[in-house]
């Protein structure tokens, strides 16, 4: 007889967790459920300190500082995080030219619907073709750049295809022009190696 349980396939949008993160993780949710801002008692300092693990663990595998990470809800929250801050930072400046990115239409949701709201509010947004495997040109990235650019977002790994984009140098490319460079990371870290000393990013998201 056939079973009726369905085959699951797309373990990049989710997966069960791991049984030995939930081993880690289950204490969080019994006996060690302070608040790490609560820094006047033991179940806070215990709070503070496991998440201060964490941080130095995260760093630890992407060859970042702990100082450079910072924990929030999911990538989706970190990729709206970056976009908003930058285009509101340039605007509290004065506003000089235009807030101008450069992205790819195969970015995730998260991304282009980030986007998509900064459009409304003003920013200038302009996707670059991809390859047939799916992935972004430097060449194509470097005929669309003006000086009224401000930030380049480029998917590390595609969440549909598999395909990398070549983030090194891509990131070059926009320090040579004195432009911030995202890239959503979340399909990449941890199945292939991301190495912050060498692929020099200015904004990274992962969950």
């Amino acid at each position: 007889m056939l079973s009726t349980q369905p085959i699951y396939l797309d373990y990049n949008a989710t997966t069960p967790m791991d049984p030995r993160v939930l081993e880690a993780m289950l204490p969080f949710f019994t006996e060690h459920f302070g608040n790490p801002a609560s820094s006047q008692h033991l179940w806070g300092w215990t709070a503070a300190r496991a998440i201060e693990k964490a941080r130095h663990q995260v760093a630890g595998l992407i060859s970042a500082k702990p100082t450079e990470i910072y924990f929030n809800s999911g990538a989706t929250e970190g990729n709206n995080w970056v976009f908003q801050s930058l285009f509101h930072q340039w605007q509290e400046t004065g506003k000089n030219g235009k807030f101008h990115v450069l992205s790819s239409p195969v970015e995730h949701s998260s991304v282009l619907k980030t986007l998509d709201h900064l459009k409304k509010l003003g920013a200038d947004i302009e996707y670059v073709p991809v390859n047939s495997y799916g992935q972004v040109e430097v060449s194509e990235v470097k005929k669309r750049l003006t000086s009224d650019t401000r930030l380049m977002s480029f998917i590390w790994a595609n969440n549909e295809v598999g395909s990398l984009n070549p983030i090194n140098e891509l990131c070059e490319l926009a320090h040579e022009h004195k432009i911030y460079f995202h890239s959503d990371a979340t399909q990449a870290v941890g199945k292939i190696k991301v190495d912050l000393e060498v692929s020099k990013v200015d904004f990274l998201t992962l969950s």
